[in-house]
Order: C-alpha cells, then structure tokens, then sequence
C-alpha cells in the first residue's frame, strides 16, 4: 500500500518534474500546482506509481497531466523570491546591477 500523501509532496511525471500537492481532494485525487502556474491540476489518483515520504510518482508524462487542469477554481501563483524578500533599492527583479 503506499504511503498517505501529504500537502507539500513533490510530484513528478514520468518525464519531468511538475509541482508540489496542495490538497487530498475527497475521492483521494491530487491537487496539484505546476512550478509556479497559475493554475492547479487535480490527477487522479489512478495515475499515481508510488508514493513515499515527499514524493508522488506518476504513471503518466507531463503532457498527459496537463488535461487535468481545474477550470473552475481560481489560483494565484507562488510568489517570485524578489516579492518575498524585497529587492535593494533601483535593483531590477531580472538580474543585479554589474557596476
């Protein structure tokens, strides 16, 4: 039996990494946001190989996932480390200033 998934698991495709979990919905699919997309997918759980501590595979690549895209509920994306932790001052958030 594999292990309980937990919001924060990462979660990777047969060929690429996708997204960390967000929520178990209640019929056990993952809800699941893309690196920082700015939207969610909900896979369902038939899709999953393994499980363990922090990490979900998948039986399915990225492109097959991407058709599970939730239309219907609203999603901010992550965000970016410069929102969080501010920029110095004249600093563009796309690369530091070289002299």
């Amino acid at each position: 039996m594999a292990a309980q998934i937990e919001p924060g698991a990462m979660v990777e495709c047969t060929d690429y990494p996708l997204g960390a979990v967000e929520r178990v919905a209640d019929d056990g699919a993952l809800v699941v946001r893309p690196a920082r997309a700015d939207y969610l997918l909900q896979i369902p759980r038939k899709l999953v190989a393994s499980a363990d501590a922090g990490r979900v595979r998948l039986n399915a690549t990225l492109e097959d996932v991407e058709q599970y895209r939730l239309k219907t509920e609203p999603a901010t994306a992550a965000p970016r480390d410069f929102e969080v932790l501010g920029l110095p001052p004249g600093e563009l958030p796309t690369s530091p200033q070289t002299g």
